[in-house]
């Protein structure tokens, strides 16, 4: 599955960002564990979406009364409405702390440099174009303990 994206905050279609590839996100099947394979939620999602909806929308509000075949709204979710969602998991998970959609991609990539990722996959892996990817390299409890 390859997602395209040419509007995100690196990407505004300003001068700066004008000659940069257009980003495109790659997902693989996960064939042992179909429960959290990114390709069959995205057909999933997608199976209940309803038909005709914006190209530039991917995150839809969810309907209050959705039946058995549309379960979204063909209107965006706005950004204050993911951040306040993932606030609130982040925070029935039991997690201390102010947690962003930002906080996502940060302990994504600490758990990719925790792994011994390559820095050049992790750059590329969470949409970074700089080598403020760095910041995210942590040492971890486990790594003190090995020296």
């Amino acid at each position: 599955m390859l997602c395209v994206q040419d509007a995100c905050k690196t990407r505004c279609g300003g001068l700066d960002t004008f000659r940069r590839p257009i980003k495109v996100t790659q997902a693989f099947e996960l064939l042992d564990c179909a429960q959290r394979c990114p390709v069959r939620l995205y057909e999933f999602y997608n199976s209940v979406c309803p038909p005709g909806r914006p190209d530039d929308a991917f995150y839809l509000r969810p309907l209050r009364n959705y039946s058995s075949t549309v379960w979204f709204d063909s209107n965006a979710v706005g950004k204050n409405t993911l951040r306040d969602t993932v606030s609130r998991i982040c925070k029935a998970a039991g997690f201390v702390g102010f947690f962003s959609n930002h906080s996502l991609r940060a302990t994504a990539a600490t758990c990719l440099f925790d792994a011994d990722i390559d820095e050049q996959l992790i750059k590329v892996k969470t949409g970074h174009a700089s080598d403020a990817v760095r910041s995210y390299k942590r040492v971890s409890e486990m790594k003190l303990y090995r020296i």
